[in-house]
């Protein structure tokens, strides 16, 4: 069968030379003269290798590249930028923005031919090594902004998950580092950043087990370096969708802890989550923010039950909010509530004890629990 590549670009004249050229090599063409209509292709048609032309209308070819790399269908489609865009922060920008090659403007059709020939040589070999179909329940935690304690809810539902005998993995995907590994108390050598270090496509379920590490409970984690550090290293949603998809082959509850953005990488997590659990604070700023994201993830079209609001007030009780006002604050009921126990987690954050490890029968711990079995149900 032969190889199917899609060409993008707003001039039917530079589709209709290109596709004849490729043609001619054997290939099976398709055309489309938008970023959108692309985007529908892609998905409909399932092409081996896109050409995309960066100068267009409505959508740029960034754009438009950035979007397939979002969109799970299509992510891992291989993608060349063509343009006559030449300086080398624009070749930067397309790289940025997910490509696998870039092509200038004038075309030389044998260069573009052989560089077709080259990127699907290399892409070919992938669907032999696809990742395992996914077993776990996916539950996707991210803060609507930073320091409200999403890192500590979420290492403590899995540990409650855990506590329930059922295989639990815990994933740190912090792109910039991340607070787990001083919650529990460890240095680990490999990491999330292992693997961003690697290709995409070169990511396999043993390069992701090898970077799982057991804490002493027993519960299995993959964590982002403690200190965030200047580095060549780009989360790619080719990445993070190879990653996400092999952990979900190995644990029956996947638990992951998202930064608090809604980025391309982080709509691939979303859109492969079963529950998507949204952290906030008892505050009206932060009630505002929330419902932003709420609007945000509608937009994208996530809403319903499958997206849930947790409190988590870290503060003085006297300071916080009623169940009732903050579920009128926000124009939804929340998933849940979790009152403050400072005592409890300056323990907790000072001997690297989390705090369902405590077992003190304190109204935070079965507030964890309770939202756990929410979560898992």
């Amino acid at each position: 069968m032969s190889q199917k590549i899609l060409i993008v670009d707003d001039e039917p004249a530079a589709l209709k030379v290109l596709g004849m050229a490729l043609h001619r090599e054997g290939y099976e063409v398709l055309g489309a003269q938008s970023g959108q209509e692309a985007l529908q292709k892609a998905i409909a048609e399932q092409p081996d290798l896109i050409i995309l032309d960066v100068m267009m209308p409505d959508m740029d070819g960034f754009e438009a590249c950035r979007q397939i790399r979002s969109t799970p269908e299509i992510g891992h489609i291989p993608i060349i930028l063509l343009t006559a865009l030449s300086k080398v922060e624009d070749k930067v920008a397309g790289f940025e923005a997910g490509a696998d090659d870039y092509v200038s403007k004038p075309v030389s059709l044998k260069e573009l031919s052989a560089r077709v020939r080259v990127l699907l040589s290399r892409t070919r070999p992938t669907a032999a090594v696809a990742p395992p179909p996914s077993r776990a329940h996916i539950v996707a935690f991210t803060g609507v902004k930073g320091g409200v304690g999403t890192t500590t809810l979420a290492l403590n539902v899995a540990l409650a998950t855990l506590e329930k005998g059922h295989s639990t993995i815990l994933a740190e995907l912090q792109p910039q580092g991340g607070s787990l590994q001083a919650q529990l108390g460890v240095q680990f050598q490999r990491s999330f950043h292992t693997l961003l270090e690697q290709k995409p496509e070169a990511i396999d379920a043993t390069m992701v087990e090898s970077c799982l590490l057991s804490d002493r409970t027993g519960l299995q984690v993959l964590v982002s370096p403690s200190r965030p550090s200047v580095t060549d290293r780009e989360c790619t949603p080719r990445h993070v969708d190879k990653i996400v998809q092999h952990l979900a082959g190995m644990a029956d509850y996947l638990f992951l802890d998202l930064e608090p953005a809604i980025n391309p990488s982080t709509q691939v997590v979303f859109s492969r989550a079963s529950r998507i659990v949204l952290v906030c604070e008892p505050d009206p700023i932060a009630f505002q923010i929330t419902k932003r994201w709420q609007a945000a993830l509608e937009q994208i079209g996530l809403a319903g039950k499958r997206v849930g609001i947790v409190v988590v007030n870290r503060s003085n009780p006297a300071t916080g909010y009623s169940r009732h006002q903050m579920d009128e604050m926000l124009g939804s009921a929340l998933l849940g509530a979790i009152a403050p126990a400072p005592e409890a987690c300056f323990y907790a954050n000072s001997n690297a004890v989390p705090l369902l490890l405590h077992k003190r029968d304190l109204l935070i711990e079965t507030q964890i629990r309770t939202l756990a079995r929410e979560l898992t149900q």
